[in-house]
């Protein structure tokens, strides 16, 4: 990216020193959403990773070794206190807490400057969420219709954005990105309506007073956000305190990541003004420093300049943007592929063939998925441009809202998840839900990508007759 002064500009043009990767990579600052895109591009390769090792050592004779991992237990033991759960469930809600943590912040930051901020740019893409969720729910309830199969129903109505994105990206230039735009910000209100599932149908029996704990620890976190406090270590201890009491609540712990998230503060303390003049005042003086134009020494004087300049950059953020830049990656490389890895170890024996004959779960998530998600997203977002409630962005037609409504299908990691809460007590019909995600996730790719492909193939051909 260029330099924005002229003069210095030829000054690092002449200098092949100040053009190396790192030091051009200064100038380039991306929108938030794109740093999101960038992350969850590469994170789908590791999600399918995972998900393919995952497989691979349950159906080989790494099996055993692979059920005993997951299923290793671990403890947290304070004096005579212990606290022990298989691993298995200490990723489940313990790591995805985290994971629901950082989509909480992503939501709030959207919500507060992003694609959700304003009705007009929020309506389609919220809408076509709904639509993509009622789709899948009523296809699968049509087909089980009584417990325990029915717990299912919220297992096909989640969009995977990992996976989604990495389908995108295959597509390159042949996807514009409007459609990057809309289907991020379908899956974002679509992770913020699914977990509103999670804590409404999903969560056990509640133990009232580590449910009053978690309303205590919630006022801390209102407190601390009322009354101006910006570290981000006190957001830190005060949710993870939150997360265990609501663990023990029986209200699922994942939700304590987004209530977490809605309450870490995303303004600074700092004004705009007094910012821009301080470092300026100091800008000043550091061009006033410049003795050989060398990188700074503990000696010199520009030493302490460029440390009163990194305070006053950190002052001015947020608790929110702490979190937020430092978690993405950890929970795109590391959260979600352990995730995957634990939970999509199906075993391909005659015992799940079996299952499958006689059980409409699998099919129920399948079709929910593949056909429920494309008509659904689909057909209320055409219902909004049509009644004016929403509009299509620029370069998003009804054709390749049809191609992003068919992505959309793409359940994977959310889906997972829900099935390991409806069906934790029914090991069978959590296989055979499994089984469903991922031959819809991978159906649901395959046709959307195609038919994206294609599309874009033959509107070229018209173009160049």
């Amino acid at each position: 990216m260029t330099h924005p002064d002229p003069a210095k500009r030829t000054l690092l043009g002449k200098d092949q020193r100040y053009n190396a990767p790192w030091e051009r990579t200064f100038w380039d600052i991306l929108h938030p959403l794109d740093s999101l895109i960038r992350h969850q591009t590469t994170s789908g390769v590791f999600l399918l990773s995972a998900t393919a090792l995952a497989l691979v050592a349950a159906n080989s004779g790494f099996a055993p070794a692979y059920g005993a991992f997951i299923n290793t237990p671990i403890s947290l033991t304070v004096g005579g206190w212990v606290f022990e759960e298989p691993l298995r469930l200490w990723v489940n809600d313990g790591l995805m807490a985290i994971f629901f943590y950082s989509i909480g912040l992503e939501i709030k930051r959207e919500m507060q400057s992003g694609a959700l901020a304003s009705f007009d740019r929020a309506a389609l893409p919220f809408i076509a969420a709904i639509g993509g969720m009622i789709g899948p729910a009523l296809i699968y309830l049509s087909l089980n219709p009584t417990a325990p199969q029915a717990h299912g129903w919220g297992i096909p109505v989640a969009t995977d954005i990992a996976f989604v994105i990495g389908a995108l990206s295959l597509l390159g230039s042949r996807a514009p990105k409007s459609m990057y735009v809309f289907l991020v910000t379908l899956a974002i209100a679509d992770d913020l309506l699914s977990v509103l599932v999670i804590a409404l149908f999903y969560s056990d029996d509640i133990n009232v007073g580590y449910l009053g704990a978690a309303g205590l620890f919630t006022l801390l976190l209102l407190a601390a956000n009322l009354s101006g406090g910006r570290r981000a270590s006190l957001y830190g201890l005060l949710a993870l305190c939150l997360w265990f009491v609501m663990l023990k609540s029986g209200i699922h712990a994942t939700l304590a990541g987004v209530i977490a998230a809605f309450l870490t503060p995303a303004r600074s303390k700092t004004h705009p003004a007094l910012f821009s003049e301080k470092m300026r005042h100091l800008m000043d003086r550091y061009d006033a420093s410049h003795n050989d134009g060398g990188t700074p020494r503990e000696d010199d004087a520009q030493f302490p300049l460029v440390q009163a300049l990194q305070r006053g950059a950190d002052h001015m953020g947020t608790p929110l943007h702490f979190f937020l830049e430092r978690l993405r990656a950890p929970v795109a490389f590391f959260v979600l592929p352990v995730f995957a890895f634990v939970n999509a170890g199906v075993t391909l024996d005659d015992t799940l063939w079996n299952a499958m004959s006689g059980d409409r779960v699998w099919l129920g998530v399948f079709l929910g998925l593949v056909f429920g998600k494309c008509v659904g997203i689909f057909t209320t977002s055409m219902l909004a441009v049509r009644l004016g409630i929403g509009a299509l962005p620029e370069g998003l037609d009804p054709a390749r809202l049809a191609g992003a409504a068919m992505l959309g299908g793409i359940g994977f990691t959310m889906a997972m998840f829900i099935s390991t809460l409806a069906f934790r007590d029914y090991p069978l019909h959590h296989l055979t839900a499994n089984i469903g995600i991922l031959m819809a996730s991978v159906t649901a790719g395959i046709v959307g990508y195609s038919y994206l492909s294609i599309l874009h193939r033959i509107r070229s051909r018209r173009v160049g007759d």
